[in-house]
């Protein structure tokens, strides 16, 4: 569905600038007077956000969705009161001046309905978030495969109430967080550190319903080990590769794009690369190489799977079915649950075979890593 709503989106707008371009180089379609164009402009945005209504309520905490319908209300609802006045002035038909008048009725309420989902999300951080939804997160009820959102740099260059994503996993005994980060690249992270209260920085939990199986529980840490050592063979070739680079050449990319294992273009464009990751594509990745289904991200430009201009939002990753965000009320149930007992039924084609190869691949990549060290 993310796809085709991405090419929907993507082939409305290249319509909608196109005749607005069309037009005002005097040119029009079907013998329509100026009412009539500026109604069929307003009719397209129109089309977008009920297409889209129930998305764009549903993930208001997006900045990209907000973007959206604060766009179409931009242009639509001035182009259809234009229309509705030059109708008026010229005394034109009854049709255009009826349709007018429905595409003014349709935007007031498609306009209340957003301003009434608002009252649903409440800001914290730098951004809205669903009310009632836990930013106070005990340690005690994280497990392996659920993702925390937190807040940032990037949340508040987003205006989002979180922009960052850690993913749990096991290791050595304890749970650990996992992510990239700007300045360490594929990072390890204590779950109390991440989980202190800060109201700056508020944080949510993704928790995954049903909890992964023991066999994925076992084979994310050799996944998580594997991805770190893919990570450090890149740092180590790219350095060596800018070495080689003009000093100034070296410098300027030094500053803007520092060796720290980030991907950096992929923070811009969503790729997927096979040895560096953003935060949101790291937790990604865990979950494919622990044979866990997760929800695809990274479409890319028209929702034709390029992998480029599909920015990864932590919001995102609300769409996956299997990741539920815990709100404040359901606390008490799941401190009283205590663990969740674990999913021993994997139905996952050829799951064992997968698990087999996976962890015989990230075992062979820690000990040759070892060796050299």
């Amino acid at each position: 569905m993310r796809p085709v709503r991405k090419a929907f989106t993507f082939l409305s707008h290249c319509l909608f600038y196109g005749l607005a371009t069309y037009f005002m180089l005097g040119h029009t379609v079907y013998g329509l007077d100026t009412a009539g164009r500026l109604l069929l402009l307003s009719g397209i945005f129109l089309v977008v956000v009920y297409g889209l209504f129930n998305h764009i309520l549903r993930s208001y905490g997006n900045i990209f969705s907000r973007l959206l319908a604060r766009e179409a209300m931009l242009f639509g609802f001035p182009l259809s009161l234009a229309a509705l006045l030059l109708q008026i002035g010229s005394g034109g038909g009854a049709l255009i001046f009826s349709l007018t008048v429905f595409s003014l009725a349709a935007w007031s309420f498609f306009a209340w309905r957003f301003r009434e989902n608002r009252k649903r999300y409440e800001k914290q951080g730098a951004g809205p978030v669903p009310v009632d939804t836990c930013i106070k997160i005990p340690a005690a009820i994280v497990r392996p495969g659920d993702a925390i959102g937190t807040g940032g740099a990037m949340a508040k260059l987003l205006r989002q109430g979180v922009a960052h994503t850690e993913c749990v996993i096991p290791w050595q005994g304890k749970l650990m967080l996992f992510s990239s980060w700007f300045e360490e690249g594929a990072f390890l992270n204590e779950v109390e550190r991440i989980l202190r209260p800060n109201p700056k920085y508020p944080n949510y939990l993704l928790q995954r319903r049903p909890p992964l199986n023991e066999e994925q529980i076992e084979l994310m840490e050799y996944v998580v080990r594997a991805m770190r050592e893919q990570n450090l063979q890149y740092r180590e070739r790219l350095t060596r590769q800018r070495e080689r680079m003009p000093g100034w050449l070296k410098n300027y990319l030094d500053k803007k794009f520092p060796v720290t294992g980030y991907d950096w273009l992929g923070r811009y464009t969503g790729r997927r690369a096979p040895d560096r990751w953003t935060c949101n594509v790291a937790y990604l990745e865990v979950m494919r190489r622990s044979c866990v289904d997760v929800v695809r991200l990274g479409h890319g430009a028209a929702g034709l799977r390029t992998g480029w201009l599909d920015f990864p939002n932590t919001e995102d990753l609300r769409g996956d079915p299997a990741l539920h965000l815990v709100r404040n009320a359901e606390l008490p149930a799941l401190m009283a649950d205590g663990p969740p007992r674990v999913n021993l039924n994997p139905d996952i084609p050829d799951f064992e075979a997968q698990v087999a190869a996976l962890m015989a691949e990230s075992i062979n990549i820690f000990d040759r890593a070892k060796a050299r060290n």
